[in-house]
């Protein structure tokens, strides 16, 4: 069985909307609008306001985001899977917690996640690096080559070397593994409403634990399809 630490993240934008975006982080607003005003000159989103364009797309984006949950698991045994969560308000405290974890365990533990190499991994570092933190070993991924990063990708995995599939859903890679998906009343595309109008930290948590129970079985039924010798 391989040593993985298995890892999920929920993120919202750093304000509900954009006018309270200029209220508390008035340089970010008038970077965000200066953004909108090329994506109107190339004809993009050109039927949406500013504000618009905010509350559908800056949670893709790093600069624009904060880190309200880290939810890491690992297999004590072949039947035991140990999950904690680092969660709340406060992005440097979580940031904080989960910089000493991944120093703690680099080099005994390999990250895992799925599309971690795209989203959550790039997502951890860029948030540490605003935040003025120094960034552990296994995300500190700059200078290394695609084959130096050293953590296995559910949705590279599933790809099986197809490039345009590195992103199929994680719902969807359960559903053709036969594995019970983790999706409930909370969606990613719901975490930003969740936070900030329905106050519903405890169950974004829930969920985050959730896409990580998940994964970890996925990980796990395709090791024993790919590499069986892996999976005690």
């Amino acid at each position: 069985m391989r040593k993985l630490l298995i890892f999920d993240l929920e993120w919202v934008p750093l304000a509900s909307s954009l006018q309270d975006l200029h209220k508390s982080m008035p340089e970010h607003a008038a970077a965000w609008e200066r953004r909108c005003e090329k994506w109107h000159d190339q004809g993009k989103f050109s039927d949406m306001t500013y504000e618009e364009i905010f509350t559908k797309e800056a949670g893709f984006y790093p600069e624009f985001i904060k880190i309200i949950c880290a939810s890491v698991g690992y297999w004590k045994t072949d039947d035991d899977f140990a999950i904690d969560s680092f969660y709340g308000h406060d992005e440097v405290e979580i940031l904080t917690k989960v910089q000493e974890l991944f120093t703690k365990t680099a080099g005994k533990y390999k990250l895992c996640g799925h599309g971690i190499k795209r989203f959550d991994m790039p997502y951890l570092a860029k948030r540490m690096a605003t935040n003025g933190m120094k960034i552990p070993w296994d995300l500190n991924n700059g200078n290394k080559k695609p084959w130096e990063i050293d953590a296995i990708d559910i949705a590279e995995e599933w790809g099986f070397g197809c490039n345009q599939e590195k992103y199929t859903p994680l719902d969807w890679v359960c559903v053709s593994l036969g594995i019970p998906t983790s999706k409930t009343d909370i969606s990613g595309k719901d975490v930003a409403k969740a936070y900030y109008q329905d106050n519903r930290l405890e169950d974004i948590k829930n969920y985050c634990e959730a896409d990580v129970r998940v994964t970890a079985q996925v990980e796990r039924k395709l090791t024993s399809l790919t590499n069986p010798s892996l999976v005690s």
